[in-house]
């Protein structure tokens, strides 16, 4: 009477690990995702000439807008720590953001100045 709940109790502990075995993934899972993100890369790359221009006139606007040094470092990390750790990076994030702000106000003045 005694030896059955012990008895359920490794069959379910060995259960539990079991599944979670298989449920983790593999080394060469890893290393095959990471081959895979640099394909991509690397197709993205191919993909970037296109957008020179786009690219250029970001990085003018960014080189425009006004700058804090407190936010500048504070952007600067979080950009590395998100992957983008090329000396361009904050320029080219600074004019989308410009580039994104003038956008909204001439979509939302457009109304305004017609209506």
């Amino acid at each position: 009477m005694l030896l059955m709940p012990l008895l359920a109790f490794a069959f379910g502990s060995a259960f539990v690990a079991a599944v979670a075995y298989a449920m983790m993934p593999s080394r060469a899972g890893d290393i095959d995702r990471r081959l895979d993100e640099l394909v991509i890369r690397e197709a993205a790359a191919e993909i970037r000439p296109r957008f020179q221009s786009l690219f250029g006139m970001l990085k003018r606007l960014g080189d425009k807008a006004p700058r804090s040094a407190k936010e500048m470092g504070n952007l600067r990390l979080r950009l590395v720590q998100a992957g983008y750790r090329r000396d361009e990076a904050l320029t080219l994030f600074f004019g989308i953001r410009v580039a994104f702000a003038l956008g909204m106000f001439s979509f939302f003045a457009t109304g305004v100045i017609l209506g």
